[in-house]
């Protein structure tokens, strides 16, 4: 039995092939399947590669462009659109550092280099987490698998 219970790879796969049927350019597809061959190889899981996949077809669908000839008015303008529809930023922010790390071989525009990942502050304390201990007698408790 696989421990994939959210279906990341079937999701990855998926992606990979909308990517295909997307009505983008093909060194648009090549550029990105390039990319995402590239993260897998470098160990990246299944999760990400599966939001990466969305995130990549979505800021080549914003744009407009060629993803490896992006400026930093694209940024910028994808940036506002993604206010104005109330999206958080972060992925598409990581998606460009990253892609354009690989495409360059960390030789990074400077506007690519100037993108700062903004982090939001999350609610949870660590005071909210449980402990093993906590976990245990949770545990512990359960009376059926179910539970």
């Amino acid at each position: 039995m696989s421990d994939d219970i959210h279906n990341f790879e079937q999701r990855y796969f998926t992606g990979l092939k909308q990517l295909e049927s997307e009505s983008i350019s093909e060194k648009n597809k090549v550029l990105i399947k390039d990319f995402i061959r590239f993260k897998k190889g470098s160990g990246t899981k299944y999760s990400t590669l599966s939001n990466t996949v969305a995130i990549a077809i979505h800021v080549v669908k914003r744009t407009g462009k060629e993803v490896d000839e992006l400026t930093e008015r694209d940024f910028f303008d994808l940036i506002d659109k993604l206010e104005k529809e109330h999206r958080c930023d972060y992925n598409y922010r990581k998606f460009i550092k990253s892609f354009f790390r690989w495409k360059t071989e960390d030789e990074l525009p400077k506007w690519v280099k100037n993108i700062k990942m903004i982090n939001k502050d999350t609610p949870v304390q660590p005071s909210d987490i449980l402990t093993r201990d906590e976990i245990d007698k949770l545990l512990a408790a359960c009376t059926n698998i179910m539970d």
